[in-house]
């Protein structure tokens, strides 16, 4: 299938219907399924055999829950090579906001027109590593969206008192800070990727992955037992799912926005304009998936509209940050 090929899902239903006569074919006599609560829903994942099952689940295992007899999404999984059953030919090829082709994964992923069904086709079941960690991401993106939610870039930890969504470009800091925060007790939902929205924000786990950069994995050796691959960019993939003494959090109410940018001295926090918050947040969560509209620009303009926001100066040492977001949280609790 050529990069271009991609059914128009929402006004043809019988897209969908082939791919799932596919799923049939391919999970006959083989059916495997699993559970995960994603943003309040439940998510039925069905597995054509075992073979997908590892580089899929590994970051979302903090997630999984019990068997349900309703599922708010289900999502149908097989590759190609495990099954022999390749992706059926669709009708009208086009990139479409329900769906995407991408050809350096080997992935078509799509969802139908209710936003009920997904589907997922794999060359094999090498997935690279930024699939390993952020599974189904485009099919979460277009269903969150549905939901009047977005799947933002950025990392989210706190405390009982709420979070704070760590936004920014690549290298900003975020990830440092997250993860120092982690290893100090606090509580985590994600590193590169949430679910978050709403009329009082809320931030949701989506992966419990996280990327160290080579230069900082010294500062976190605890951290070494979970690395699962290195990326091309000399940075340490881990997945935190079960890592005893971490605190995972399924979901926390936003609190503030909060900028790192990396300095030297001690941390500190600095008020910020919302056009600064919305100028940190939104390029790389739009530009990093498909089909971005104006709506989801708006939604983000709104979350950063509603919430304190924040530079902070991470200093030389990032074990004294998670004190500094600990008063910060305390504080705005307060108000």
């Amino acid at each position: 299938m050529s990069a271009a090929t991609l059914a128009r899902l929402q006004r043809e239903p019988s897209a969908a219907a082939a791919m799932e006569r596919a799923f049939e074919r391919a999970a006959s006599g083989r059916l495997e399924r699993r559970w995960v609560g994603v943003a309040g829903a439940r998510i039925e994942l069905c597995f054509a055999g075992e073979a997908m099952i590892p580089p899929i689940l590994g970051a979302l295992a903090h997630l999984e829950c019990a068997p349900s007899p309703a599922a708010d999404l289900r999502v149908s999984i097989w590759d190609a090579a495990s099954t022999g059953v390749d992706l059926p030919q669709l009708d009208r090829p086009s990139f479409l906001e329900p769906g995407a082709y991408q050809p350096e994964s080997g992935l078509t992923s799509l969802l139908d027109g209710p936003g009920t069904s997904g589907f997922l086709c794999a060359r094999d079941a090498a997935l690279p590593w930024w699939e390993r960690s952020s599974p189904l991401r485009v099919l979460f993106h277009h269903w969150s969206r549905r939901r009047g939610l977005d799947l933002v870039h950025g990392a989210v930890v706190g405390t009982a008192a709420g979070g704070v969504l760590l936004a920014g470009p690549s290298g900003s800091g975020k990830s440092t800070t997250a993860l120092a925060c982690l290893c100090a007790g606090m509580r985590f939902v994600g590193d590169d990727y949430a679910i978050a929205g709403g009329d009082e924000p809320i931030a949701w786990s989506l992966y419990s992955s996280a990327k160290l950069h080579e230069k900082e994995q010294a500062r976190f050796l605890s951290l070494a037992p979970f690395a699962a691959g290195d990326t091309p960019e000399r940075k340490r993939v881990l997945l935190l799912a079960g890592a005893p003494g971490f605190a995972l959090a399924p979901a926390l109410p936003l609190r503030a926005v909060v900028l790192p940018h990396i300095t030297s001295g001690a941390p500190a926090l600095e008020r910020v304009s919302a056009a600064a918050a919305l100028a940190a947040l939104a390029p790389s969560t739009l530009m990093q998936l498909p089909a971005p509209d104006a709506s989801a620009l708006h939604r983000l303009a709104a979350l950063v509209g509603r919430l304190p926001r924040f530079v902070l100066r991470t200093g030389g040492d990032p074990a004294a940050i998670p004190e500094r977001l600990v008063a910060l949280l305390d504080e705005l609790k307060a108000i």
